[in-house]
């Protein structure tokens, strides 16, 4: 009986004494001054009202090392489950089939972390800022991305250990078929150019001054009932408000953009043929 106690109590020592991470994802809305977060999309909805609604909606993913020994974290990123396990074909139900995006990490108040891999001493924590959406695109450009709708959970690797570590399935994100923002309010094409033209315009304090009167000026002339606007046109209304020297920056942000909101607009193979042979200025 001694033994089976000492035993006992080793293992509990040693499974208190090893690194431990805590993995949780929260929402939260970023404009260029501050950062906004809350447990739900639906508390973050007056937040989103004030100053006209323009910021983006990110997640913020926080690893806290609540052990006793240091761990190194790495591939913090989303983790992307489109179907339950009973219903995966070609699968083994012990392992089910999951899609991570590792996004560009972007710089938000508070100390947000932009390297992906960081060594976390005892009760340190560390915290992470990603373009939802963005990541959302780039992986729906991908041939084998899951097909909506999909669950969304925060996902890390921390070295020695075999499994992924992930934020609590009771706090995933579902996104629909046709879903292009959480709250149902930035669902229109103002905000939705905002925080496309906002992506491409970090580090360019031109740029960024220029993404609120664009997305205005895209609202105006291009509603979703109509056509989408093609790269010369982005390029012309990105200049009207771009007052820096460097004027082909306009020209590959208006680029970018195109390629972004065309999808938003159902006609892409129409915006495509137009712009078709045609370049970025370099």
């Amino acid at each position: 009986m001694i033994s089976v106690l000492v035993a006992l109590w080793n293992l509990v020592k040693y499974l208190l004494e090893g690194g431990r991470v805590r993995v949780t994802m929260s929402p939260g809305l970023q404009d260029e001054y501050s950062l906004a977060q809350a447990g739900s999309w639906s508390s973050l909805r007056d937040r989103s009202a004030h100053r006209g609604g323009w910021t983006v909606e990110v997640a913020v993913i926080k690893v806290e090392n609540i052990g006793r020994t240091a761990v190194t974290i790495s591939d913090v990123s989303l983790a992307l489950r489109a179907q339950p396990w009973w219903r995966q074909r070609n699968k083994p139900w012990w392992r089910p089939k999951r899609y991570t995006i590792v996004p560009i990490a972007r710089q938000a108040p508070g100390g947000a972390s932009l390297d992906p891999t960081r060594r976390l001493e005892p009760f340190d924590s560390a915290t992470f800022v990603y373009d939802v959406w963005h990541a959302l695109d780039s992986k729906s450009r991908h041939p084998e991305s899951p097909a909506r709708p999909f669950a969304i959970r925060a996902s890390i690797r921390v070295a020695g250990k075999r499994w992924a570590r992930h934020s609590p399935w009771r706090r995933r994100w579902r996104v629909t078929a046709g879903q292009v923002a959480f709250i149902p309010e930035r669902a229109e094409i103002g905000m939705l150019a905002y925080r496309i033209m906002s992506r491409y315009a970090r580090g360019d304090m031109y740029a960024e001054m220029a993404c609120i009167p664009t997305a205005i000026d895209v609202r105006a002339e291009f509603p979703l009932t109509g056509p989408a606007p093609t790269r010369q046109v982005l390029a012309q209304i990105v200049e009207r408000h771009y007052f820096g020297e460097e004027k082909s920056a306009a020209q590959i942000i208006a680029f970018h953009m195109s390629q972004d909101l065309r999808r938003l607009y159902g006609n892409d193979q129409a915006v495509e043929s137009r712009d078709a042979g045609q370049e970025p200025a370099a």
